[in-house]
């Protein structure tokens, strides 16, 4: 392992410092009912649904982990007052569950409008609820957004009822929305194709479990990650486990995430010859050429494309 060991030290003892350091939210704008999403991709899906009719916010902020995200007291507000509440479900965002009770909005969950694939399961994470709605979910991997065919056809469509009981009047002008979303969505799909058709491999490392769902749609492998589990800083044997398993199965590419340090990505490439580089599983307002849901998919349809070309 020549280097790699001081050099994996160094890193792990860097994130320490690294972890839970979340932007400012941004303003919220004023006008019209509010629907609240936890996430950017559920909220950018939400307002093309919603037209001007609504104030549509997103409430983790660019570049923040939504697994240790804590929303700031303007944010409970905006969920309190929010006629329509879009989370993604499961782990993704169960900081928002203690919230719900305090709102008398529509909830959509989208892991609860879909069909579900299996979660990696961190055991040092708290336990799901003990009863309730999402019990289930928490055995589920909650990263649904990631496909967008998953997003065309059954949860833009369960936005789209949510607010319509929200503002019947606004139901036509929803409906014609919704039409057009999914147009785009389905164009969105075909762009990714023609985008992966020229990988000559299906297999890469990415510092989490998220892209199980992109995978599924376009027939990729992931063929290890950098977190031993969600979340929670890999020790050295681990990573050694993932060189390991880029070197026998020759994966040519690994990929970082925006909202996570890169520094064990980069030893591992180091290390291995790797191509690096980086995914967004979020994206957000004002990210230069992630700032809506197709942009987010396109962007990370080019990154996998590029390292597995």
């Amino acid at each position: 392992m020549r280097a790699v060991w001081p050099a994996m030290v160094a890193a792990l003892a860097a994130l320490a410092g690294c972890r839970d350091r979340t932007p400012a939210p941004p303003a919220a704008p004023v006008g019209g009912p509010t629907a609240v999403a936890t996430i950017f991709p559920l909220a950018d899906i939400t307002r093309q649904i919603a037209g001007d009719g609504f104030t549509v916010l997103s409430l983790v902020p660019a570049g923040a982990s939504p697994h240790t995200f804590e929303p700031a007291p303007a944010q409970v507000k905006s969920i309190a007052d929010a006629v329509v509440i879009v989370r993604a479900g499961g782990g993704a965002d169960r900081w928002i569950q203690g919230l719900l009770g305090g709102s008398k909005g529509c909830v959509v969950t989208a892991m609860g409008v879909t069909r579900l694939l299996p979660a990696v399961v961190d055991p040092d994470e708290p336990p799901p609820p003990a009863s309730g709605p999402d019990v289930d979910l928490f055995k589920s991997d909650p990263h649904v957004w990631l496909d967008p065919i998953r997003v065309r056809d059954d949860i833009a469509p369960a936005i789209a009822e949510a607010l319509k009981q929200a503002a019947p009047a606004e139901a036509a002008g929803i409906d014609g929305r919704l039409k057009t979303c999914q147009a785009g969505l389905t164009k969105l799909d075909a762009d990714i194709r023609a985008l992966l058709a020229g990988c000559s491999e299906k297999r890469y490392i990415a510092t989490h479990a998220a892209w199980a769902y992109l995978n599924e749609r376009y027939g990729l492998e992931l063929a290890a990650t950098v977190e031993e589990q969600p979340g929670r800083d890999p020790s050295a044997q681990w990573l050694k486990q993932v060189i390991d398993v880029a070197q026998q199965k020759h994966v040519k590419a690994i990929f970082a995430e925006q909202q996570l340090s890169d520094k064990l990505v980069k030893v591992v490439a180091a290390e291995t010859g790797m191509h690096a580089g980086v995914l967004d599983p979020e994206g957000g307002e004002g990210v230069a050429g992630r700032d809506s849901y197709g942009e987010l998919l396109l962007y990370n349809a080019r990154q996998l494309a590029e390292g597995l070309r």
